[in-house]
């Protein structure tokens, strides 16, 4: 009897041992169980749409009352500690390698990279492209709309300014198109538009509509008295704007059509001799060398004839840009140069047919100012740049005499005067001065070369 309640005893002695040894096994793995589960339940929470609808307060389920107690009752044993120690390492190099790739969250991320680097976020269009002061985008579209509603980074977060297209931030001077022939209310408008409203994008063609429209200047006799005496005084300050004797009969409303007719048609007589004048003193110094420097004071002047055909430039007037780059743009056919040049020349007749007032359409009453069309005059002469015979910036409006014999030269017949340095064959002399003045002027207005810089 004793013998076998020793055996018992032994027995009994052992199975408590392992009981023993397994208990502490369980409370040493609970806690890293517990750790875990609490580390990716973020995750999952997100994707796990069973708990997402499980209504706030919810009993139904509970954790279970042993990893409830191991989060209250933590194992401190020096095997436990160092398992524990162990465990944290891992798992905080393991949470390094999670990483959000749902779409919306790498484009969340790419957005803080570019905001924490300084990065400007580019608009999808040509008006908030980064260009000089006075430069027009319409290359690539020209009847640019109002575009609303542009997601942008919070202030000083390479926020991209809302404004008017072409035009950097400030102040808007007088002589920009945007602001030509405007009254004084009507250029205040524009430039609250230009400063102010942080919500649009507006083109020059809208930006002068809604001044229009929201500052009719009808009626106001001073303040039209104050703006004819500013254009008279800026055409003071240039001795070559257009002075002409018979303008085109037309009368509209739109500004700009009215800046074709004010400075479409035969010159002056006094006009017409500045003119000439200059073309003798270009080709005095240019003495038939294609690489003479012209004096400063020459170049200035040149300056000037060019920023006097600003009303009828192609690059600056907004009807003759949008016509051009219009027609050019929906052109399929396979010509190119000199005689794409001829196609989209029939089509810009058919642009002026279409603007009309009570005595006719605009094209038949500017063939009338000398009884021939109206001339689109390539200041490179196309002759010698076909390349460049379709760009608008080398383009202009101009009349042509009837017959220079007999009435004296027009608008046409004074620009090649000029560029080819008063010579007796004008229409094919272009001289190499005037082709790097009128590249650089063009670079200086708009921000690109027609050509590439000459040496």
């Amino acid at each position: 009897m004793g013998a076998t309640t020793s055996k018992n005893d032994v027995r009994k002695y052992v199975l408590c041992r392992f009981i023993s040894k397994l208990s502490r096994i369980n409370d040493l793995l609970m806690p890293i169980g517990h750790y875990q589960k609490n580390y990716i339940m973020p995750i999952h929470q997100h994707h796990n749409k069973s708990e997402e609808s499980r209504p706030v307060g919810d009993s139904s389920h509970q954790e279970p009352a042993s990893q409830q107690s191991s989060v209250q009752f933590e194992d401190n044993r020096p095997e436990a500690f160092q398992l524990r120690q162990l465990r944290d390492a891992s798992s905080q190099q393991s949470a390094t390698s999670f990483i959000d790739n749902r779409p919306e969250a790498i484009v969340q991320r790419q957005l803080q990279a570019n905001m924490k680097s300084g990065q400007a976020i580019e608009m999808a269009h040509p008006g908030l492209v980064k260009t000089p002061g006075k430069q027009l985008i319409r290359e690539t579209e020209p009847m640019v709309q109002r575009r609303q509603n542009i997601m942008l980074p919070p202030q000083g977060e390479g926020v991209v300014q809302m404004l008017i297209e072409g035009y950097k931030p400030g102040t808007l001077r007088k002589d920009y198109i945007v602001m030509r022939g405007l009254t004084a209310k009507q250029r205040a408008y524009v430039q609250m538009l230009h400063d102010d409203d942080e919500d649009n994008v507006f083109s020059v063609e809208d930006a002068r509509a809604e001044a229009i429209e929201e500052r009719p200047g009808a009626g106001d006799e001073l303040e039209e008295e104050e703006m004819e005496l500013e254009e008279e005084e800026e055409e003071a300050l240039n001795p070559y704007s257009w002075d002409v004797m018979k303008q085109a009969a037309f009368t509209s409303a739109d500004v700009i059509i009215q800046s074709i007719v004010k400075n479409f048609g035969h010159p002056t007589q006094a006009v017409t001799k500045i003119y000439m004048d200059l073309g003798d003193r270009i080709g005095k110094e240019v003495n038939g060398k294609p690489s003479a420097a012209l004096s400063k004071g020459l170049v200035t002047e040149i300056y000037q004839v060019l920023d006097a055909q600003i009303p009828l430039h192609f690059g600056e007037n907004p009807f003759l840009t949008s016509a051009w780059q219009g027609n050019l743009k929906a052109y399929k056919g396979g010509k190119k140069e000199k005689q794409l040049y001829a196609v989209l020349r029939t089509k810009l007749t058919k642009d002026l047919v279409g603007i009309k007032d009570s005595v006719g359409d605009f094209n038949k009453i500017l063939h009338a100012v000398s009884g021939r069309p109206p001339e689109a005059h390539h200041f490179l002469f196309k002759a010698i740049y076909g390349k460049e015979a379709t760009m608008h910036l080398n383009l202009g409006l101009v009349e042509r005499s009837p017959r220079e014999k007999d009435y004296g030269p027009g608008q046409h017949e004074l620009m090649h005067y000029i560029a080819s340095g008063a010579s007796k064959d004008k229409f094919k002399v272009l001289t190499n001065q005037f082709t790097q003045v009128y590249n650089q002027w063009v670079k200086d207005r708009y921000g690109q070369w027609l050509l590439k810089p000459l040496k």
